[in-house]
């Protein structure tokens, strides 16, 4: 259970920070 938890915490940073890409590029 822990395992999933940090995987879904690792997914939601890696499209937080694409989010956050996008809105400094444009």
């Amino acid at each position: 259970m822990e395992d999933h938890s940090t995987e879904y915490e690792v997914f939601d940073h890696y499209i937080t920070s694409m989010f956050f890409s996008l809105i400094i590029h444009y």
